[in-house]
């Protein structure tokens, strides 16, 4: 598609519509059934979306230029909407979508750091009317689009989501796929088979789009079966060795110095002996 005419003449409802037009198509052709679009002269309105098991509403914003520093605070403020909106039904995703005329992938993924970091909760996306289209969240995979992004971005994503891997969300979700294969008095957790992320989402207690996160990455760094009818673990030996050496932190050392009146080596001695040193 061309790139329509984003300069700053344009009104906030103009991008807005022209980024609603372009978000319909996208989904439509994707296979999702898209409504509730509002194309009102002031008003932003809700989208949702629905395609098999996932519903989502929608917080669409345009930004007229592709910068991290328009593009973050559209999604964030899209982001706190759709948190302390009023018409989230039950069950129903929350996605945040910007667009720009033009989104490169650094601006890209800061927005995307940004999201994980802040908005944990929230799908994300970002696309423009030059071909990227970027897309996190249950369901959603299929919409992304950009050779750029992917060219760009492939090493140093795959570095940062290791580090996370085993953050102490992860771990615990971990330990909740594990749990079946252990006694009860070596783990505390609960016990059962897990289809999707959403089933382990509900078992663990944990947000969807944290678990969805944690299952997507288990699956790109390949350590999930391929063929199994539930969440199973594969390649395990690699995967505790990891989870060993991430919690292996070397700890920090510190000079100490004691300065003590009197018979220093007996009220050393003495602190030593009673176990507050």
């Amino acid at each position: 598609m061309g790139n329509p005419d984003f300069s700053s003449k344009s009104s906030q409802a103009e991008r807005w519509r022209l980024a609603a037009d372009q978000l319909e198509l996208i989904l439509s052709r994707a296979g999702w059934k898209v409504k509730g679009i509002e194309r009102h002269e002031q008003s932003e309105g809700d989208l949702r979306l629905r395609r098999r098991q996932f519903e989502y509403s929608v917080e669409l914003k345009a930004a007229s230029e592709g910068r991290a520093d328009r593009l973050i605070p559209l999604f964030a403020q899209a982001a706190l909407q759709l948190m302390h909106g009023g018409s989230i039904r039950k069950n129903e995703l929350r996605l945040a979508v910007v667009n720009a005329p033009r989104i490169s992938p650094r601006a890209a993924e800061q927005v995307l750091e940004f999201a994980s970091k802040y908005a944990p909760d929230v799908a994300v996306g970002l696309f423009d009317f030059e071909g990227l289209r970027l897309f996190r969240g249950p369901g959603l995979e299929d919409l992304d689009a950009d050779p750029r992004l992917r060219r760009a971005g492939a090493h140093s994503q795959s570095l940062r989501e290791s580090r996370h891997l085993f953050s102490d969300l992860n771990q615990w979700m971990l330990k909740v796929l594990l749990a079946p294969e252990l006694p009860e008095h070596l783990l505390s957790a609960p016990r059962g088979l897990y289809l999707n992320a959403s089933e382990l989402a509900q078992a663990a207690h944990v947000s969807v789009m944290s678990a969805f996160r944690f299952v997507q990455q288990l699956q790109d760094e390949g350590y999930l079966h391929e063929s199994s009818s539930s969440l199973a673990l594969v390649r395990r030996e690699q995967l505790f060795d990891r989870w060993q050496a991430a919690n292996d932190r070397p700890c920090r050392e510190a000079l100490m110095r004691f300065v003590l009146p009197g018979d220093r080596r007996a009220d050393l001695q003495k602190l030593l002996r009673s176990g507050r040193a």
